[in-house]
Parts: structure tokens; sequence; C-alpha cells
């Protein structure tokens, strides 16, 4: 359902249905409150025969097709790539016979995969969403109500960060200037790998990184960040500032890429290439994530003494107890360090 305020405003009844298994879609104008819209939307659903021959792709069809109101189209196009990949075995599925053990299938696959336990409750949050859905809209059970997102201690546990000592470490073996430029910025700057990816040229202003823009996935292109807090200047030191510029100089667009930005999943896999190579030689060097420079940066920051506001508009998070919660365990860590420092006195 979509209840629209237009701009006479009138509210309009937005509805997607199934009937006799077929798409169908209604609208109707004109009503003097939301209250009313709504009404209209629950009298005409209760006037619907019971879809007792809806499978579960017809009804994600029509879930697809709501959530697409107000929406920037690369939310919308991410939304309907993630239902694409880890939603397929319930497709055939009829929506009255979808059980619990149909969702926990999905969560069980997720087990399996070596995606970020923060992305793969994102997975469970749009299934969650999508079986209250089906529930609201054809009368059965939310059978995903009971599936558990997994622990969020995991996600604190998978962080892994590196030194400087162990960023240099890796960086002798890196062999490729533009990628150990890259890599040098994305560890200094804090900033996403997308912010990186997507910054021009021109972004580069005096000492500091200009970033209003970011890719997400190469074929969405150049959008807008992550959030509103996301668009921020980013001071640099003087060697990555030194590095920005030798870039800035080059022809083309784009700061890394010239006049297309570094593949996404390029970078990714020489990241892991040279990590690779690294251990073969060092062995007790951790694996990581390129999006763990990101969060090596925040460590090294916080561990000597930043300030935690400025640390968490230079991360680009919308308040700062994303940062604290996100980084709560080196906080723990300081807590001893102040018994230690009373216990001396």
């Amino acid at each position: 359902m979509a209840i629209k305020l237009e701009e006479n405003g009138t509210w309009t009844a937005n509805i997607s249905y199934y009937k006799n298994g077929e798409p169908r879609h209604t609208h109707k104008r004109g009503f003097k409150t939301k209250r009313e819209a709504q009404r209209y939307e629950l009298d005409f659903r209760d006037g619907l025969k019971n879809p007792v021959n809806i499978k579960f792709e017809e009804a994600l069809t029509s879930y697809l097709n709501d959530k697409k109101t107000n929406r920037k189209k690369s939310t919308n196009d991410e939304l309907t790539r993630i239902c694409s990949d880890y939603y397929s075995d319930l497709s055939s599925v009829k929506v009255q016979d979808l059980k619990i053990r149909h969702y926990q299938q999905v969560k069980d696959n997720l087990t399996k995969t070596d995606l970020s336990i923060s992305y793969k409750n994102k997975i469970l949050t749009i299934l969650k969403s999508i079986s209250k859905y089906i529930s609201m809209h054809y009368e059965v059970a939310d059978s995903a109500r009971g599936i558990t997102k997994f622990k969020s201690y995991e996600i604190r546990k998978e962080m892994q960060t590196w030194t400087p000592s162990e960023f240099f470490l890796f960086q002798e073996f890196v062999d490729r200037e533009i990628y150990k430029d890259l890599f040098h910025v994305l560890y200094f700057s804090g900033a996403r790998i997308g912010e990186i990816r997507a910054l021009y040229k021109t972004d580069i202003v005096k000492n500091y990184i200009s970033v209003t823009k970011s890719i997400r996935h190469d074929k969405d292109g150049v959008t807008t960040p992550k959030n509103d807090y996301s668009v921020r200047n980013i001071p640099l030191d003087s060697t990555t500032e030194g590095i920005v510029k030798k870039y800035s100089a080059m022809k083309g667009q784009y700061l890394f890429g010239n006049e297309k930005p570094l593949s996404e999943s390029s970078v990714g896999r020489i990241f892991r290439g040279y990590q690779k190579i690294a251990q073969e030689k060092h062995p007790d060097l951790k694996q990581i994530r390129i999006h763990d420079l990101r969060h090596s940066h925040a460590t090294l920051l916080i561990n000597n003494g930043a300030n935690i506001v400025a640390v968490s508009k230079r991360l680009g998070h919308a308040n700062v107890e994303i940062t604290l919660k996100t980084y709560t365990h080196l906080f723990k860590e300081s807590e001893l360090k102040l018994i230690e420092i009373l216990e001396k006195i």
C-alpha cells in the first residue's frame, strides 16, 4: 500500500494486489484525510478473495513495487538485487505454505557465505519486512517473525584492523603504484572505498578531499553519499596530500582511474591478492577486508586520544553514538588503562 499526499492537499490510495494469480494495481484519489485513504485500502482488500495460489515471487513483486515510492533508484536496485540473490529458493512456494523453516533456510545459506555480519543482518531485515508485508496483504502468518539476526558480538569479532607498522609491511608487497597509493589514501583518510572511487580531481581542495558523492556499485555509477552527514571535507596529512595532488595533476576526470573510476571488483581482488602475497612471507599478518582500512584509521585515531566527536565527523557517521557503538571495544580497553593509572597514584 502507498498512501500519497497530493499537491492539492487530498490523499490518494495506490493499491497493488493479485487476482487469479495475476498482479493488479488500482488507485483512488480525492480523500480528504490520510485515515480515509487507509480505510478505503483496508475495505478494498477485505473484498478480495483469499489468494491461495499466490506464490512468494508474485508477492515479492508487489512488495518491490510498493517500495519504489520515494526511494532512490540505487536503493531500489540494491533491494531488487538482494531479493534476486538470496531469496530465489522461496520463489515457487505459495504464501499460504510459507513456514519458519523456509526463512530459516535463507539464514542457514547466509552462514555459508563470507559476507559481513552486518550485511547478513541487512538481508535478514529485508526478509522479515517481506514476511510482514505478505502477512498483512494476504492474511497469512508472519512466519519470519521468529528468525533472529546474527549476534552483534560477532560484528566486533570480525572487525580486524592493522596498526601503522602492519599496514606499511603490507605496502612493501604492493608493486602497482596506483593501488599502493589508493590503499594509502584509504588508510590515512578513513573514507569509504566508494567515496574514494567517486572522487573527481576537482574534489582535491588545498589540503583536504571534498566528499560529495559515492559509488556503491559500478552499474549504478556515481550517486549521492550514504547519508547527509557523509558530505564532508577530510583534512589530510602532508604525505597523503602529496599523493592525491599527484593524481589531481594527471589527465582524466576521476582521481583514481582517469576517465573511469577503478572497478569495484578489481580493487577488492587486487587487495586480497597482495594480502595473500604478504602473508606468505609474514603469516602473522592479520587477514582484513578492504573496508577494515577505514576501521584501522578510526582505531589509530582513537588509540592516540583523538576527540570522539571529531572522529565521528571525519568518518561521516550520522551521529557520535554510531561511532561509540562501532568502536566500543576500544573504549573498554581505555577504561582498563585508566584504572592502571589510578592504581599507581
